[in-house]
């Protein structure tokens, strides 16, 4: 038996549980309509993460065995590690992590000091009469 983490039909069911299941814990602003897509990315790659890592534990009577009988590394093995990085640098783009939220919150945030700046410095220009559109 093949371990399914490529098929859609058993691990987009599964994904769109642990959207349900993240959902509680996601900051809000990945609640959002326009992040779905990415939020549902990440979900597939957890579903492929949870069956190649399923299938492997249950070869050779549990663990996770790396190699196959030649010394070589499975090709599952490969796939599960691939799949690891995968869901790490979506968690990152979300910003899932402390280091990556933290510097999203600092883009948000200069993004807004940015925008006040901006909209006080129409304030004044119209303030001394000249438009700031013109």
């Amino acid at each position: 038996m093949k371990h399914g983490a490529l098929s859609s039909r058993l691990v987009i069911p599964r994904a769109q549980e642990i959207v349900t299941e993240l959902a509680e814990h996601l900051p809000g602003y990945l609640s959002e309509p326009s992040y779905a897509p990415a939020v549902m990315a990440y979900a597939v790659t957890l579903a492929r993460v949870e069956r190649v890592a399923t299938w492997l534990e249950a070869q050779d009577g549990g663990g996770i065995p790396e190699l196959n009988g030649e010394g070589g590394v499975r090709p599952a093995t490969d796939l599960l590690l691939k799949l690891e990085r995968q869901a790490e640098a979506q968690r990152q783009r979300l910003g899932l992590d402390p280091l990556s939220r933290a510097r999203l919150g600092k883009d948000v945030t200069q993004a807004q000091v940015s925008v006040t700046a901006l909209l006080a410095e129409r304030q004044r220009l119209r303030d001394r009469g000249v438009d700031p559109d013109a």
